[in-house]
């Protein structure tokens, strides 16, 4: 059985055997050795039911890693228990002197977080005050692509590839190298304009991608009816529908982005023959104004008759949401590994010309410039 068929068996039925089996089959150097740490619950038990030590690691540089396996009460959502876990995790990596550790704590729905957080090093010299902490969200009946990609290809030998898989940047590139096909397919197909230049077909390519990535950040947020799967739903409803001839893009999202999403409450007037079904006009009328300017009808792109092919479209879908979104965005010590809005950002970037300006700063960065200016000025005015 190999890596991703056993974390796949892990994801469908969480359990201590079979968290085990995949520890034993990442790490070479694991350990099995269970022993009860409910001992360290007493400031966490509001949240936090129980708490395993399944085993421990220790790679060829000395880097030592403790494995663990905890129950929350409740059920996940992105935000619970998050912090109190990091801290848990934090309190155990000191006390016991270990390097780093990787913590999965699940629900009574067997979804669970996987994380690794690990000590920062000045030069050789661990920090007991600075960890980091890289995440998993792993939720039954989603995709969780990247957990499987990542998780289901590492090795975790040594700490630099432990580092390695649990990465943003290698989840990124990993993104990115499937996406950029699909985005150079859609420009290549763009219709309805005859008169469009090689960058007119890259900038609605690149308008349409990303109004659709934010599209789907705005319906991990509930914010379209309650429903976190809309775009994928509306997409199914066009499919059965009598609409043919590639109509989807015309006649099915522009009313979407354009009346619906570039409009305030009370003004989100469809025509009376728009296709939708009740149920979604329903779920149009309480969207969100989205006032930004990303879907405000462009002038140069939106008022030509351009459109994109159903199956271009169909492609696009299919791969975007494959991927799980969070609606948290990385701080300094705390990364999830999923799509976060960091992605537009990152997208934007490896799209559009650097030398025009185009460059993301990561909001890690921008924390830790923030925190230089900061201390500069104390430093001067104190």
């Amino acid at each position: 059985m190999d890596n991703r068929t056993l974390l796949k068996k892990c994801i469908d039925e969480f359990s201590k055997e079979n968290l085990v089996n995949v520890f034993r089959r990442i790490c070479p150097k694991y350990s099995y050795q269970e022993e009860n740490y409910s001992h360290y619950l007493d400031k966490y038990a509001e949240k936090i039911k129980s708490l395993q030590k399944l085993g421990s690691a220790e790679d060829d540089e000395a880097s030592r890693l403790l494995f663990f396996m905890g129950e929350i009460k409740g059920l996940y959502s992105s935000q619970t228990g998050k912090k109190m876990q990091y801290e848990l995790a934090k309190e155990i990596l000191k006390a016991e002197n270990y390097d780093a550790g990787l913590f999965a704590f699940y629900d009574s729905a067997g979804n669970f977080r996987f994380s690794l957080v690990h000590a920062l090093y000045s030069g050789k010299k661990r920090s007991f005050n600075n960890f980091r902490r890289y995440t998993y969200l792993v939720l039954k009946n989603t995709p969780n692509k990247t957990f499987l990609n990542q998780i289901g290809k590492s090795e975790l030998s040594s700490m630099d590839k432990i580092l390695e898989a649990f990465s943003i940047e290698a989840v990124s590139k990993d993104f990115y190298a499937g996406f950029q096909p699909k985005f150079e397919k859609i420009a290549s197909v763009i219709r309805g304009d005859t008169a469009l230049t090689e960058d007119a077909r890259r900038n609605f390519a690149l308008l349409f991608v990303i109004r659709i990535v934010f599209l789907g950040f705005i319906q991990k947020k509930g914010w379209m009816g309650g429903s976190k799967g809309f775009i994928q739903d509306l997409w199914k409803e066009y499919k059965e529908s009598k609409d043919s001839g590639d109509s989807f893009y015309k006649e099915w999202l522009e009313p979407v982005f354009f009346t619906i999403l570039n409009s305030p409450p009370g003004k989100k007037c469809l025509s009376d023959d728009t296709p939708f079904s009740e149920a979604t006009k329903k779920i149009l009328d309480s969207a969100p104004y989205l006032n930004g300017g990303i879907f405000t009808r462009n002038e140069d792109m939106d008022t030509k008759g351009r459109y994109i092919p159903d199956k271009e479209i169909e492609d696009f879908f299919e791969f975007l949401f494959q991927y799980n979104f969070t609606i948290e965005e990385n701080s300094l010590y705390d990364e999830e590994l999923e799509l976060n809005p960091e992605f537009l950002g990152i997208i934007f970037e490896q799209l559009v010309n650097k030398e025009n300006g185009a460059v993301y700063t990561p909001r890690t960065e921008v924390d830790l410039m923030c925190r230089l200016a900061l201390a500069k000025w104390l430093e001067k005015n104190s």
